[in-house]
Order: structure tokens, then sequence, then C-alpha cells
């Protein structure tokens, strides 16, 4: 394994400027694929919907997106890599609030 070099301050706000950009294209993605889906009428996901139920799909959407190799189904690999993260985001969310009233904030 190749030793690490610790980067200079300016190579590390290259680089978090670069990561900051795609954390902000994901978000704004799983934003609009969530309007969508309450468009919908998908609703629940701070309390409503069981967090099990969740944990399922989301582990079932990592097993998908193996299907997903082909420039035929990048958009479904796109929308599918979306719904993960916003599956992850619930669960994240509700995580802390489990956290937050057991008092570990």
């Amino acid at each position: 394994m190749p030793e690490r070099v610790r980067p200079s301050a300016a190579e590390v706000d290259r680089e978090m400027a670069r990561i900051s950009a795609v954390v902000d294209d994901f978000a704004n993605a799983i934003k609009a694929r969530l309007r969508y889906k309450v468009m919908e009428g998908y609703t629940g996901w701070d309390d409503g919907y069981p967090a099990s139920a969740l944990r399922d799909e989301l582990l079932q959407d990592a097993a998908d997106i193996r299907r997903y190799r082909t420039d035929q189904t990048e958009l479904r690999l796109q929308r599918k890599l979306t719904d993960i993260g916003a599956r992850s985001m619930f669960l994240w969310f509700r995580s802390r609030l489990v956290a937050a009233h057991k008092g570990g904030g």
C-alpha cells in the first residue's frame, strides 16, 4: 500500500470544493426525486413508514444496482442510486432523533 502524504491546505481546499459540488448535485437530485415521489402520494419518511421497511428497501436497492451496468440503463441506475441516497438520509434522520431522545445528541 502506498504511503499517504498529507496534503497542503490549498490541496485540501481544492479537494473539498470538488467534493462539495458533487454533494450539492447529489442533494439536488435527491430533492427532485423526492418531489416527484411526494406528488405521487408517498409520505411518512420521518415517522409514518417503518424504519425496518426502509432498511429492507435500501438493501434491495443496493442489490439491484448490480443489474445496471450498460449505457442503456444509465438513467435507471441514477434513479436507483438517488433512491439509495434518499433512504439513507431518512434512516440517518431517524437515528439522530432516536439519539437525541436518548440523550446522545
